[in-house]
């Protein structure tokens, strides 16, 4: 491709005498369009997808926070969640909600390692 644009812009050059300057652009404006549909636009649709699941954060959600602490939310406060992290409700920390990296669903969520199915021995 780069030895056509060669090819193209001496061709210019030789029929008028002087490139024009939008010719010599060419390159660097397709680069930028190139780049803006393979980089930058899937990068803000996935930055608006997560602010709205930040927003979407509400009690009793299953979440995993970039730390990959996994724990359920107690309470929202503005910027804030609360995670209780064990079952009783003793362990309570508190989180920026951009520490939330995703909302556990029902099929990603965490199995109870404490309670294994009973083999047919057992039952």
């Amino acid at each position: 491709m780069n030895l056509d644009m060669n090819i193209w812009l001496s061709t210019l050059a030789a029929s008028e005498g002087q490139v024009q300057p939008l010719a010599m652009l060419m390159p660097f404006i397709l680069i930028f369009i190139i780049m803006y549909f393979l980089m930058l636009r899937p990068q803000k649709r996935k930055e608006a997808e997560r602010r709205q699941m930040i927003e979407a954060v509400k009690k009793n959600d299953e979440v995993v926070t970039i730390g990959g602490i996994h724990g359920k939310v107690v309470s929202v406060r503005g910027d804030e969640v609360v995670l209780k992290l064990d079952k009783k409700g003793d362990i309570r920390v508190t989180f920026n909600k951009s520490a939330v990296s995703r909302i556990v669903t029902g099929d990603d969520a965490p199995k109870d390692e404490g309670e294994a199915p009973l083999s047919e021995d057992q039952q």
